[in-house]
């Protein structure tokens, strides 16, 4: 009897050994299995993710007559800065930016759109130039007219025609001379011309619009309708198709001054006479239409710059 006790108690104790290392195979393979998933979600994860994108702008960089720039631009990732340097040619000044508000020559840009820059040139040699005719003409003309002929008439027939020749070498010589030097050195000669004091008018062009629509032209004169491009400066659309930035707008000069001292004053073309347009907003100007002789009061009242093509100003009329 003791026998049999002792063999359950035997038996017994080896189920519960056995049931025991069960459960410990079972509980390490559900760790195995936990711990697995979650290396794999953990890998999947890992190889799923995305890679950022680099946004790339572009910079055009061009010189305008009369000098060169350092680079013609490129195209840069967001955020890169470059230097920009602007040098003229001898008998041309450096005079600013079409597209930026920076003057020096020397500029660093921080690239974070499309830009478009040009750098912009005025000649030096205008003013020397009409100084140095004046001067030589009238001093020429005048003093040896007046002494070659007085002298030689004189000296040739003293007895008889001393009186007539020297009167009227002298009137004639002298008046036809002064006359026709005059009316060739002097661009700035009112006396026959047509001045308009009339109401301001006040004339704009929108940022963007066609400027091939009649609305959009300021249409002085049958020769001169002035617009202005998306960009750039503003031109005669009666006389060419697009600005030019040496002579646009074609048949037209301008002064800085007013009317009222237009005897004094220098005519050239647009872009020398006010070096960079946005520079006279708020300046008092004198159109001078070559075609038609005609003068009249101009102030800019406002300049997009940008490829924008925006412009405004006020203008006497007739």
């Amino acid at each position: 009897m003791s026998f049999i006790k002792n063999f359950y108690l035997i038996l017994i104790s080896l189920l519960v050994i056995n049931c025991s290392k069960e459960s410990d195979v079972a509980g390490d393979s559900y760790s195995s299995n936990y711990t697995s998933s979650t290396y794999t979600s953990d890998y999947t994860s890992s190889t799923t993710g995305t890679t950022a994108s680099v946004t790339q702008y572009t910079i055009s960089i061009s010189a305008g007559e009369g000098g060169t720039v350092s680079t013609t631009g490129g195209t840069y990732d967001n955020g890169t800065s470059i230097s920009i340097t602007a040098t003229p040619n001898e008998g041309y000044a450096f005079t600013g930016w079409d597209g930026t508000n920076m003057s020096n020559s020397t500029i660093t840009v921080t690239i974070n759109s499309n830009i478009t820059l040009q750098a912009i040139f005025t000649s030096t040699s205008s003013s020397n130039d009409t100084s140095s005719d004046t001067s030589t003409d009238t001093s020429s003309d005048t003093s040896t007219d007046t002494s070659s002929d007085t002298s030689s008439d004189t000296s040739s027939d003293t007895s008889s025609n001393t009186s007539s020749d020297t009167s009227s070498d002298t009137s004639s010589d002298t008046s036809s001379d002064t006359s026709t030097d005059t009316s060739s050195d002097t661009s700035t000669d009112t006396s026959s011309s047509n001045i308009w004091s009339g109401p301001m008018v006040q004339f704009s062009k929108e940022d963007g619009v066609d400027f091939s629509q009649e609305s959009n032209q300021d249409r002085i004169t049958s020769n001169v309708w002035i617009t202005r491009g998306n960009g750039g400066q503003i031109f005669n659309i009666a006389k060419e198709n697009s600005a030019n930035k040496t002579n646009s707008p074609t048949g037209t000069l301008w002064a800085k001054g007013n009317v009222d001292n237009i005897d004094n004053l220098t005519f050239e073309p647009f872009r020398q006479a006010v070096g960079q347009p946005k520079a006279v907003v708020g300046t008092d100007l004198v159109l001078y239409l070559v075609d038609d002789d005609i003068y009249l009061s101009v102030k800019f009242t406002s300049w997009s710059q940008g490829q924008k093509g925006g412009f405004a100003y006020q203008r006497s009329s007739e």
